[in-house]
């Protein structure tokens, strides 16, 4: 049998335990969403909002993907970018099957294993393989986007495309996230080009919230 004394002696513990479970509890219910009609999600709600726009104006849901791609290369330098990859998967509900688009990177035509060697052998550190032209592969993204736009898109790319323009000519806030990985990232500041965009004249990183602009980027 139980005893009496235990249970009261451990009755906080059992307090603290379902407290902490019901808020926990609440949490993922307060963030559960349901929809009926669609549901996007992205990792930047300046993305999300512009590719519900496009939604609402009757777009479908490979014009709402194209637009919050682009968005996301605008607003997450960090994570996204046109000069990556990325998979997409469209389902066509007519004729009840799934297409798949591959976009991801390739190597280029002419690399070869030694690549990331040093001329004694020895591989490059992290921080040397990945500065300069050798880490970067041959773009995928556009090519993949481009391509699901011919197959299913009903506006043109320069329509899907102009919220990421806007954004990159009139300004848009540092995400939190954006300016902690800034803030401490070391290699950034190795190069000038990044230097100027992401810090400020004192060196130091741009805040959450602060206005950048990427005016060369709004003009590719």
């Amino acid at each position: 049998m139980f005893s009496k004394k235990k249970i009261y002696k451990n009755l906080p513990l059992i307090i603290f335990t379902i407290v902490v479970f019901y808020i926990v509890l609440n949490f993922f219910l307060e963030s559960f969403r349901e929809s009926t009609r669609y549901m996007i999600s992205s990792s930047h709600p300046l993305a999300t909002q512009a590719g519900e726009k496009i939604l609402k104006r009757n777009g479908n849901a490979i014009d709402a993907a194209i637009t919050t791609q682009m968005v996301l290369n605008v607003v997450e330098p960090q994570s996204s970018g046109i000069g990556g990859g990325g998979f997409l998967l469209y389902y066509d509900k007519k004729n009840e099957h799934i297409e798949v688009y591959d976009g991801r990177e390739v190597a280029p035509k002419k690399a070869q294993q030694d690549l990331f060697l040093r001329a004694d052998g020895n591989p490059l550190n992290h921080s040397e393989a990945i500065l300069g032209g050798k880490s970067v592969g041959v773009p995928g993204l556009l090519a993949m986007l481009n391509l699901a736009h011919k197959d299913h898109s009903t506006f043109s790319l320069k329509e899907l495309f102009q919220p990421a323009i806007d954004l990159a000519k009139n300004g848009f806030p540092v995400s939190s996230r954006l300016s902690e990985q800034i803030t401490n990232d070391k290699l950034l500041r190795k190069t000038e080009t990044s230097k100027r965009f992401f810090y400020d004249k004192d060196n130091s990183a741009k805040k959450t919230e602060e206005i950048i602009y990427n005016k060369n980027f709004s003009e590719t």
